[in-house]
């Protein structure tokens, strides 16, 4: 992961999961960290069954995913985004990573993290701005 993207992730706060069944897409905010040129969205320790999440039964099936970090506000000059295509895998969740979801998502204070996570490969990234610096843009190549 290019040091511009992590520091983009770093900054971000949600962002768009997508997956599918091979027949219809599914779409959901997530939360996530970028750690050792991977990104990770944990499964939330609520969660007593990760098999039971849709987002998890699609990758189980078709691992190539994509996650969307956009920015919007009323000035259309400043609107940006970030796709990223991915391969993903269910892992259990890194220290490191744990310890960064901690820190950047005071939810957590009052939620379980959960052991596992959805570790993404990124294959191939897009971006659009119409005219505004992405966060990290200053290391973008």
């Amino acid at each position: 992961v290019e040091p511009w993207l992590v520091e983009l992730i770093d900054s971000a706060n949600v962002a768009r999961f997508a997956t599918t069944d091979g027949c219809q897409p599914h779409l959901v905010p997530v939360v996530l960290v970028a750690e050792n040129d991977h990104i990770y969205l944990p499964i939330d320790g609520k969660r007593k069954k990760p098999g039971t999440l849709k987002r998890v039964r699609n990758l189980e099936l078709h691992p190539q995913v994509a996650l969307l970090v956009d920015h919007y506000q009323e000035d259309w000059s400043k609107l940006w985004w970030v796709r990223i295509d991915a391969v993903a895998t269910i892992v259990p969740l890194p220290s490191a990573a744990r310890s960064k979801f901690a820190q950047k998502y005071r939810g957590y204070g009052h939620t379980e993290i959960g052991v596992e996570s959805i570790r993404l490969e990124v294959v191939n990234v897009q971006k659009w701005s119409n005219g505004a610096d992405l966060p990290g843009a200053d290391s973008a190549s």
